[in-house]
């Protein structure tokens, strides 16, 4: 963040065609599922809970993933509104020299699907090929939970991390980021410390935003 320089790539004719096949494939994959404002009544809670499910443990076009419990830490997190059971998947550095800090990741899912525990694999992945503490934030999402809850819990899952008591334990809040709609609450996130009065160019090494939605 501190010294901050933008590249624009050039994509090969053959990355462009890798990206193409993916694209296909990808195409391929959702063409096979039904989407979770279809199953059950429509645009219900009870549909994205059995899409999330399907997501998690396999069905309806998913392939099971695969959960690290033995490795992960679910550590819970408090509400400011009072909210039960919200919590971080943490995952430690693989090897015994300190964390050089907390990566805050958010996963993508469109506000709706997806889960802190679903990708557990890339994220201890993540943890042992940077060094960081991995903590991915279960913050509650719609259609049960409208905007701004999700907003509210991954803020909360911030000012919890950076508690000093907390900071002791895990290590300094170094990296905030996600995908999809993770960058939109990382983005936010970050938006809503600074308002706070936290300067973000001292206390992160940087944001992630893999593949957000963003407006002008």
């Amino acid at each position: 963040m501190r010294d901050l320089n933008i590249t624009e790539h050039q994509w090969t004719p053959k990355e462009k065609q890798a990206n193409a096949a993916f694209y296909d494939a990808l195409r391929g994959m959702w063409n096979q599922m039904v989407p979770w404002y279809k199953l059950a009544e429509p645009r219900s809670e009870a549909g994205a809970q059995q899409f999330r499910d399907r997501m998690k443990y396999g069905g309806g076009g998913w392939t099971a993933k695969t959960r690290l419990d033995d490795i992960a830490v679910n550590l819970p997190v408090p509400s400011s509104s009072g909210a039960r059971d919200l919590y971080l998947r943490v995952f430690r550095p693989g090897t015994p020299e300190a964390s050089r800090g907390v990566y805050l990741h958010f996963h993508g899912g469109g506000w709706t699907v997806g889960s802190a525990d679903g990708e557990d694999e890339i994220l201890y992945r993540i943890a042992c090929k940077t060094g960081y503490t991995v903590a991915s934030m279960e913050y509650r999402m719609g259609p049960k939970y409208k905007y701004p809850v999700p907003i509210e819990d991954c803020l909360n899952a911030a000012l919890f991390l950076l508690d000093k008591k907390n900071e002791a334990t895990y290590g300094p809040l170094k990296v905030i980021g996600g995908e999809s709609a993770g960058a939109h609450l990382s983005m936010v996130t970050a938006f809503g410390l600074r308002a706070l009065g936290y300067d973000l160019r001292m206390q992160l090494d940087s944001l992630v935003f893999n593949y957000g939605c963003f407006g002008k």
